[in-house]
């Protein structure tokens, strides 16, 4: 028995549908191909905004995985699920190592400053002789240094190495505050004692613990602190001459003066050297004008000359009429030339008596 063969219609729709097939695959295909590249973009778009911090990054994927299932057809669904899950796992794994090695690197840096910390507060609790607190400070700083060994942040040899410069800091800082001490004591020799003190750091007990090398470092800080105060004590003793001199000066010449309007004799004179209120020069200035009391004469091209600084420079004049006394000028003269010289000039004015008195 032989089969009937189809028709020519029957032909031709068996050749329309596997056309569609075909065509309905291939459209499914570039669908999917469109969607996969928008998404991937999109994902990696997140993996760029939160690199480093996981639950971020995966509430937003999360949205958009959900997100983009429920607004595609049903039947595109399973294939775009496997697609999103790979892409958004791989990206979960780059994120969540990011953000642990963000997060050991900023636990390393708070390790760090707080050992900086330590070892500051054991620097400034030598400074306030409180050596206890000192030595804690350090121990605590040498054990933030085992945590970041711990942690693997830095090799135990690494460790050893910090560890013994926060104890050399703390030899360093032990001698900078004995020299300071020493300086600040007030007893009598106070810089040859501190003098003595640093010749000593090469070879002293307390600090045999040191290699030479840190040693040598230890003695150079000392002795630049003890150049550095010799420096500024020497300044400031400069400072006190300099204001001394000035205050000497300006006894001498009120002194000479009140000397000329016999308001000051020997005994005066002689009270203001004891005190030291005037240097040993003016005390043998002023005992010459007292003995020349009474002597000279009047020399008027000197007395012109003191009158017409009388207008301009006052004080030049003052110091004329007393470097001039007993010699170009009389008793009697040079009294009347500083009485005039106190009545007159810029500073005789009532306006700048108002302001002499406020200052």
């Amino acid at each position: 028995e032989t089969g009937i063969a189809p028709e020519e219609r029957d032909r031709a729709f068996s050749a329309i549908s596997a056309y569609d097939q075909t065509y309905n695959e291939v459209l499914k295909k570039a669908y999917l191909a469109g969607a996969e590249t928008q998404v991937r973009e999109k994902i990696n778009a997140l993996a760029v905004e939160f690199p480093d911090d996981y639950q971020t990054f995966n509430t937003k994927v999360t949205g958009l995985r959900n997100g983009v299932l429920e607004g595609m057809p049903e039947e595109y669904r399973p294939a775009m699920q496997l697609q999103m899950d790979s892409l958004i796992g791989a990206q979960r794994s780059r994120v969540l190592a990011a953000e642990k090695t963000r997060r050991l690197t900023e636990a390393d840096e708070q390790l760090i400053l707080s050992s900086n910390d330590a070892v500051d507060n054991a620097i400034t609790s030598l400074q306030n002789n409180d050596t206890l607190q000192a030595v804690q400070s350090i121990e605590q700083a040498n054990q933030y240094v085992d945590d970041r060994v711990a942690a693997n942040a830095i090799t135990p040899a690494a460790g050893e190495v910090l560890k013994r410069e926060n104890t050399f800091k703390l030899r360093v800082g032990t001698a900078r505050a004995t020299l300071t001490n020493l300086l600040d004591s007030g007893q009598p020799g106070a810089f040859t004692t501190a003098i003595n003190y640093v010749g000593s750091l090469q070879t002293a007990p307390e600090f045999a613990d040191l290699t030479q090398v840190e040693r040598d470092a230890l003695i150079k800080t000392v002795r630049s602190d003890l150049s550095s105060r010799l420096t500024l004590d020497n300044q400031e003793q400069a400072r006190l001459d300099e204001l001394r001199q000035q205050s000497q000066d300006q006894t001498y010449f009120a002194t000479a003066a009140a000397i000329i309007d016999g308001t000051a004799d020997a005994s005066t004179v002689l009270q203001l050297a004891q005190n030291r209120s005037i240097s040993e020069s003016h005390f043998d200035k002023l005992n010459n004008q007292l003995s020349t009391s009474g002597t000279g004469f009047d020399n008027y091209d000197i007395v012109f000359n003191i009158q017409q600084l009388m207008a301009t420079d006052p004080y030049k004049a003052r110091q004329e009429v007393i470097n001039n006394f007993g010699t170009n000028l009389t008793q009697r003269t040079a009294s009347q030339l500083l009485k005039t010289i106190d009545g007159s000039g810029p500073l005789s004015t009532d306006r700048a008596k108002t302001y002499l008195k406020f200052l």
